[in-house]
């Protein structure tokens, strides 16, 4: 993507905190101030109101813990092969849930952002996660897995993906993005079978799911898939992110993706398995879905089934990456790409009503 888009513009987090920290490639989405302006018609909280609902979200945070992934709340995960792919998919019931994040929330996505980068957050990538609202959707399932090369694979040689332009694959650096060098080899470092499936564009995505007989999730069902009906920061519950449950960039490691440099094989961190059953709803590769990005959507969202089908530049991508700092791993956060652009961060998973 580049400079003329203005939805979007992606930090590079080359974190040191020594002289022997080497620079990495994160995904960063950066939202314009004024959409978070647009949406409150003017009004933000002060900073004391601020730090006071931090503190409190911190003190829950800490009180509570890991929360099972499920079992606390008597949700057992129903699985089946379903689709063209035969891919393990996850039944997600009819039902209400908090999406998006409270004021609270949006302050300690800040902070859990200056703790790994400081210095280099801003308040309004997470001001488009408010205001949290109760939603409901119909049942749906959506895969466990997010798509992996050999799936896709098997789509393009049916004839009804389009191969993969490795070549053109990007990478964002501290100079922005830029297509891949000649002494790497993107498809060897991101191309095993059963790595996700990234460098792939929002058509892309589509077709493949199209072929599979599903289609991609809205923004409202991932979120609701991943982070489950109790409104957790994460798909696991509220205790914090460590590579044992998501691949991302943990500080503590010189290279991005815990220390690999890259996607892991899916289904690489059992433990940070959603409450539904999702597998990397966090981490490892973000997710293209349906929506049209739109920082301001929540404040005119319908609270049924809701999907943002009113065309824009960019389309709503979830869940962070292997190269995404823990603040971007919580359920609620947000980002979005032009619907052409492919990268080494962004896969995708399928949906499918019943």
């Amino acid at each position: 993507m580049n400079s003329s888009d203005n939805t979007i513009s992606p930090l590079a987090t080359s974190r040191r905190s020594s002289s022997t920290r080497t620079s990495s490639l994160t995904l960063r989405p950066v939202w314009r101030a004024w959409s978070w302006l647009d949406v409150t018609r003017g009004t933000t909280p002060s900073r004391a109101a601020w730090s006071v609902a931090a503190l409190l979200l911190i003190s829950v945070v800490a009180c509570h813990g890991l929360r099972g992934p499920g079992a606390e709340l008597g949700i057992s995960p129903e699985l089946d092969e379903r689709g063209q792919d035969g891919a393990s998919m996850a039944w997600i019931p009819a039902g209400s849930f908090l999406r998006g994040s409270t004021w609270g929330e949006v302050e300690y996505a800040f902070l859990m952002c200056e703790d790994a980068r400081p210095g280099q957050c801003r308040r309004p990538w997470y001001l488009i996660e408010a205001p949290q609202a109760e939603v409901t959707l119909d049942a749906f399932w959506i895969d466990v897995h997010e798509v992996t090369n050999a799936r896709y694979q098997a789509c393009v040689d049916a004839g009804a993906c389009p191969e993969r332009e490795w070549a053109s694959c990007q990478l964002w650096d501290t100079g922005g993005w830029r297509v891949s060098l000649p002494d790497e080899d993107v498809a060897a470092r991101f191309g095993a079978a059963r790595q996700p499936a990234v460098c792939v564009t929002w058509d892309n995505a589509g077709a493949y799911c199209r072929w599979a007989g599903k289609r991609l999730p809205t923004e409202a069902e991932w979120e609701k898939a991943a982070r489950g009906p109790a409104g957790w920061l994460f798909p696991w519950g509220n205790a914090g992110v460590d590579c044992d449950r998501a691949r991302h960039h943990s500080p503590d490691q010189e290279e991005p993706g815990c220390g690999v440099g890259a996607t892991a094989p899916v289904g690489s961190a059992p433990t940070g398995m959603s409450a539904y059953g999702l597998m990397d709803a966090a981490g490892n590769a973000s997710e293209w879905v349906q929506d049209f990005e739109d920082p301001g959507f929540y404040a005119r969202s319908p609270t049924s089934n809701p999907i943002n089908d009113q065309e824009s530049a960019a389309r709503v991508v979830r869940g962070g990456s292997w190269a995404s700092d823990p603040s971007v791993l919580r359920s609620t956060s947000r980002g979005g790409f032009a619907p052409n652009h492919h990268n080494v961060y962004t896969g995708f998973r399928c949906a499918a009503d019943p």
